[in-house]
């Protein structure tokens, strides 16, 4: 009986493991819908680096999976935080710390070499925002993380655009971000793009949706996959409403 007991147990941890295993992956290693390839992108480019982010299976209601990585412990009060944080997170790791900038609603410059040399932001009357050096230098992984923490804080997907250039669906690359027009602020983040042998062409993509804080991979509002068509069609339809395809923009 304990010999009995103790291979069941063995089973049982052998089973949590093997569980575990299969809901850790890749973003790349998603299957593609049937006939679509990926589309070739530079493993060193920012594009390559969102291809091989770990991603974490747990379906639910308008998420197909979330990445390993969180915003922070504090809610984020708006949906465009992840395209900032994921393209911050790729410059800072590949060390290109000057293109590390981003503009806060009132338009000042949240540039990271400034805020490695201390630089800190401070709000003003009527929602302005105040740049001073307070700090001591550092270049740290907690004080990158405050710092996105801040320009988090002090953008929206409106500001986000000032850093960014329009381009056509048709020309569309992993990386490019939908950004939602009106009152909902809402930007969505291209984490794969697929083609079939027509041209046409299918995407996948990533906003900081519910929770907040964590960074999902958002389910197609009709087929319920983490697929959306962008040939032809003029919206996109997810779980957390619609983006407009021709509201898409590239990071400079």
């Amino acid at each position: 009986m304990v010999k009995f007991s103790w291979l069941l147990m063995v089973i049982s941890i052998f089973m949590q493991v093997n569980v575990t295993a299969q809901q850790r992956t890749q973003v790349v290693k998603v299957e593609a819908p049937t006939g679509f390839t990926d589309v070739p992108v530079d493993r060193r480019s920012f594009a390559g680096w969102l291809y091989r982010y770990t991603l974490i299976i747990d379906k639910k209601e308008g998420s197909y999976g979330k990445l390993d990585i969180t915003l922070g412990k504090k809610d984020v009060k708006h949906h465009a935080a992840a395209p900032i944080f994921l393209r911050a997170y790729y410059l800072y790791n590949a060390q290109r710390y000057e293109d590390i900038h981003f503009y806060a609603v009132d338009g000042t410059m949240m540039d990271y070499v400034g805020w490695r040399k201390g630089d800190r932001y401070t709000v003003l009357p009527q929602n302005k925002i105040a740049k001073e050096r307070t700090k001591e230098a550092s270049g740290s992984m907690e004080s990158f993380r405050v710092y996105t923490n801040n320009v988090i804080t002090f953008s929206d997907a409106q500001s986000l655009r000032a850093s960014m250039n329009h381009v056509t669906v048709d020309d569309i690359q992993v990386g490019d971000v939908f950004i939602k027009k009106g009152d909902r602020l809402s930007a969505a983040i291209v984490m794969r793009v697929v083609k079939n042998k027509k041209g046409e062409k299918m995407v996948m993509l990533a906003e900081n949706y519910k929770p907040s804080v964590d960074i999902q991979i958002l389910m197609n509002n009709t087929s319920k996959t983490p697929w959306h068509k962008v040939t032809n069609v003029q919206k996109i339809s997810t779980m957390d409403g619609s983006f407009d395809t021709s509201q898409l923009f590239r990071f400079e």
